[in-house]
């Protein structure tokens, strides 16, 4: 039985493949030729590659699903929706789920509270990343005050004031005294 992973994202993730398409496969490490099994594959979606904002006609089944993906909630429902839901039962359908779906409350708070959580674990990575370089540039400068560069030039690499830099050398100056 065929294992299929699909992702359908909502940004680009391989920006050196041109089509919105691609699907990867498991090969083997050090012969990428050896093909573990044509069964499994991992798809991946990017919609920002395709180009069907405005459109309402649409060359193949791909198009038609990448419009439902980026309009679904946006559309005037009756009236646009119809166009694209007209004679296809699965879209019809995805369409319901998706109205279930945001009709629900309870549902559609622990959505919203899942989305809130991944932006803030973002945020925290982002801040964790920044507080890392400061630290790191910090490290560095106390390193070049212990090594006597002038303070001027360290100011003008690390960014850091000279009077913070004044600061940073008078407690080692005060711990080395010890």
């Amino acid at each position: 039985m065929p294992v299929v992973c699909i992702n359908i994202l909502d940004f680009v993730i391989f920006h050196d493949i041109k089509k919105a398409r691609s699907c990867f496969m498991a090969t083997e490490k050090n012969n990428p030729e050896y093909v573990l099994s044509e069964d499994f594959q991992i798809h991946f979606f990017e919609l920002e590659k395709m180009d069907v904002e405005g459109s309402k006609t649409f060359k193949n089944r791909l198009e038609k699903w990448a419009f439902f993906f980026k309009q679904e909630g946006f559309l005037d429902e009756e009236e646009e929706m119809q166009v694209l839901l007209k004679n296809d039962k699965v879209m019809e359908k995805a369409h319901e789920s998706y109205k279930k779906f945001t009709a629900n409350d309870k549902m559609l708070k622990m959505y919203e509270a899942r989305e809130k959580r991944i932006r803030d674990e973002v945020s925290n990575i982002d801040y964790a990343r920044e507080q890392g370089i400061d630290k790191g540039i910090e490290v560095t400068a106390v390193r070049m005050l212990k090594e006597n560069v002038e303070i001027s030039f360290i100011s003008k690499v690390t960014n850091i004031s000279e009077e913070k830099l004044l600061e940073l050398k008078n407690k080692i100056w005060k711990l080395t005294e010890r």
